[in-house]
């Protein structure tokens, strides 16, 4: 994989970047993104079971891949942030119940 060489000025000095330049995968149908989605969304699950920020989730190829099923079919698949929205708080029932089952 190929580096461009970036200089960025920090306090004071000039400091050297290497931003990595990722080659195009190939493309994906939506009809495939249609038949990987419980997979996504799975994927996503497990990323929150590990306590990922949501901001670490962005960066995944779950995140992406919801963002095009989304992007491309609106009515049909919710935004991946609305997605985490529900998974968090499903998340949250099932901690409460299981606290309330300890008591």
């Amino acid at each position: 994989m190929g580096g461009v060489d970036r200089g960025a000025f920090r306090g004071g000095y000039r400091q050297s970047e290497q931003v990595v330049v990722m080659p195009a995968g190939p493309a994906i149908t939506i009809g495939e993104l249609e038949a990987k989605y419980p997979l996504y969304c799975k994927a996503m699950k497990l990323l929150l079971l590990e306590g990922r920020s949501p901001l670490q989730m962005q960066r995944t190829l779950c995140w992406k891949r919801l963002e095009t099923l989304h992007s491309s079919l609106p009515r049909r698949y919710k935004s991946p942030a609305h997605l985490l929205l529900l998974l968090q708080r499903e998340l949250a029932h099932r901690r409460e119940a299981g606290a309330m089952e300890a008591v």
